[in-house]
């Protein structure tokens, strides 16, 4: 049997890959649950002084994220809900829907330990940013012997 290696950074084929994940996320082989469980898609850049994490969030509200950071990892959980109906309208039946309630996790390890207070997290358009300061090294100090 021949067999050909897929990853996800197989540049060729994006599409293919991203309708894959959503078929094994989205339950094959069991009933549909409520939410499914989706693995954020994650950019990770380093500058001089800190990490830049860039998460898809799509359909997430601010306040339906909850990041937390540890010395160097850093886990993220979120959930994507189904707009509500607006006041004075009645229920809307749901014809078909493609976009079911969504919960994402991602976790991940950082080089160096992260300076916790300096973090900062912005939400535009479905895009999560993480700015991540890196904790200063202790700088040595001269003691003077009396």
């Amino acid at each position: 049997m021949f067999v050909l290696p897929m990853t996800r950074t197989t540049a060729a084929r994006p599409d293919l890959l991203r309708a894959f994940d959503r078929l094994l996320d989205d339950g094959l082989f069991s009933p549909p649950a409520k939410a499914t469980r989706r693995s954020a898609v994650l950019d990770i850049a380093e500058t001089a002084t800190a990490y830049v994490a860039t998460v898809d969030l799509p359909g997430v509200a601010r306040e339906d994220i909850k990041i937390s950071v540890e010395g160097r990892r850093v886990e993220l959980q979120a959930e994507a809900r189904p707009a509500p109906a607006t006041e004075g309208e009645p229920a809307a039946r749901v014809l078909h829907r493609e976009r079911p309630e969504a919960r994402y996790a991602r976790s991940f390890t950082l080089p160096a330990d992260v300076d916790q207070s300096k973090a900062q997290a912005t939400l535009e358009h479905g895009v999560l940013t993480l700015t991540l300061p890196k904790l200063a090294a202790a700088q040595p100090i001269k003691i003077q012997v009396n």
